[in-house]
């Protein structure tokens, strides 16, 4: 249950009691846990007029999430399902479906729960910033929802609009993957790198496998991990040094800026401390992706549906220019 209190929310559910801030609203991963979906889009939306007297407080990154829920127009996004599945040992089904509600993961096969088809809700804002909150394996499907969610923003280049998770393949570990173990033979704790992300959980001698959990790699870069997630410094140098690796062997073949980032940059080095930043040479001459925004009529995702996603190369800046030159033409006509 919330209560909006001046400039707080009030939430009341069962185990938990909170009173949010609009910056700490707009600042939190996950805000307003254990409510339905519908009411923390309520609220998020609430909150973006709430802002309006507090802005000044707001952090970068909460103007950031503030920007998001002012642009975005979920009732834009056509409902589609994605059917696909992860294999270990064991080949596990999952689908994700995305609506004008947010996003719905369903594990069919109970991989991450005893109950199989437990459905996992996630906020477009925290796909949009920190990436997938269940194993979603395929780059295409990631960087397709990305260009739904960001046609359904009403103004194209605004802050938010470009600042969303980055794209990469995952690195393979589908024969050897990485573990580490710490405890003894009565309990011990474990993490595994999958090549579909990372599992951690915990096994005692009497129940074997206590509990099993899953943090994409997206959240191991972009979400502050709570204390109790057994990953030690060690580990995430190590993992990082695997992502970076997998990030420069891309970039190593590719002549052309890809679209990890749309901004000219391509996040390079990942880590705890420091993000290290390496410039790609525009191209000059970018003809065929005006020619792709043009017959699409601006509607960036038609681009990646057509199966043109990999052709496509726009700056922000150029895609401003173009959409400018397309609206004139509107105009021209209906003139």
């Amino acid at each position: 249950m919330l209560q909006f209190n001046g400039n707080t929310i009030q939430q009341n559910t069962p185990g938990f009691e909170k009173n949010w801030s609009i910056p700490a609203l707009f600042e939190t991963y996950n805000p307003l846990p254990g409510e339905a979906l519908s009411t923390r889009n309520d609220a998020m939306r609430r909150g973006v007029e709430m802002a309006m007297d507090v802005y000044s407080d707001l952090s970068e990154t909460a103007r950031l999430r503030y920007d998001f829920w002012k642009q975005i127009r979920p009732e834009r996004i056509e409902a589609e399902e994605f059917v696909y599945s992860v294999k270990i040992a064991d080949t596990y089904q999952w689908t994700l479906t995305i609506n004008a509600e947010g996003l719905f993961y369903k594990d069919f096969s109970g991989q991450f729960s005893p109950k199989p088809g437990t459905v996992y809700e996630q906020l477009f804002s925290d796909f949009w910033f920190y990436g997938p909150l269940m194993p979603l394996p395929d780059l295409h499907t990631r960087k397709w929802i990305i260009a739904k969610i960001r046609n359904a923003f009403i103004q194209a280049g605004s802050p938010a609009s470009y600042q969303y998770f980055q794209f990469f393949e995952y690195p393979n570990f589908l024969v050897s993957p990485l573990q580490w173990t710490d405890g003894d033979d009565k309990v011990s704790d474990f993490v595994s790198v999958r090549d579909f992300g990372i599992e951690w959980g915990r096994t005692n001698w009497r129940d074997g496998l206590v509990y099993l959990n899953f943090l994409s790699f997206e959240h191991f870069l972009n979400v502050p991990l709570p204390e109790y997630v057994p990953i030690t410094p060690e580990m995430r140098s190590e993992i990082n040094a695997l992502i970076n690796a997998q990030l420069a062997s891309e970039k190593a073949g590719s002549n052309r800026p890809n679209d990890l980032e749309q901004t000219g940059e391509l996040r390079y080095s990942v880590g705890e401390d420091y993000t290290e930043k390496l410039t790609i040479p525009k191209i000059a001459d970018n003809a065929e992706s005006k020619q792709l925004f043009m017959d699409s009529g601006g509607q960036i995702h038609y681009i990646y549906l057509d199966g043109n996603g990999d052709r496509y190369s726009a700056t922000p800046a150029e895609e401003a220019k173009w959409r400018e030159e397309l609206l004139r033409k509107q105009n021209s006509l209906k003139s």
